[in-house]
């Protein structure tokens, strides 16, 4: 496990096993996160994304498994402490199916976290 940024109560742990044998690709890869805050990681996410996020932590697991170039990816994902608003300039609206406005109003809903479910699965090239 790691801090992130230095911060005590920002945890990233990574367990990983490779196989070298393995004429294709295969590792498995397991990120546990705690209490993370993601706006470090903008220069990542912030091309596709319709907001600007101001403050936000994320805690879950991300699963990268990579079996003979195929990735089978299972996720969750918990956001929360959220401050964003909504890009007025974002040219990628197309690449959301759900309408930009509709996420914003879930995102900033005083429910507390925002919850991400999701799955990856297919070639790597």
């Amino acid at each position: 496990g790691g801090l992130v940024n230095g911060g005590k109560n920002q945890d990233i742990s990574w367990t990983t096993k490779y196989d070298a044998l393995s004429e294709k690709l295969s590792m498995l890869n397991t990120f546990d996160i705690e209490n993370v805050d993601f706006t470090h990681f903008a220069p990542y996410y912030d091309k596709f994304s319709p907001f600007i996020f101001h403050k936000g932590n994320a805690s879950g697991e991300l699963v990268f498994n990579f079996y003979n170039g195929e990735i089978g990816s299972a996720n969750e994902v918990r956001l929360s402490s959220l401050a964003l608003e909504v890009k007025k300039d974002f040219p990628h609206r197309d690449f959301w199916v759900a309408n930009i406005e509709d996420l914003y109003r879930y995102f900033s809903s005083s429910g507390g976290e925002v919850v991400f479910d999701f799955k990856i699965k297919g070639p790597i090239a």
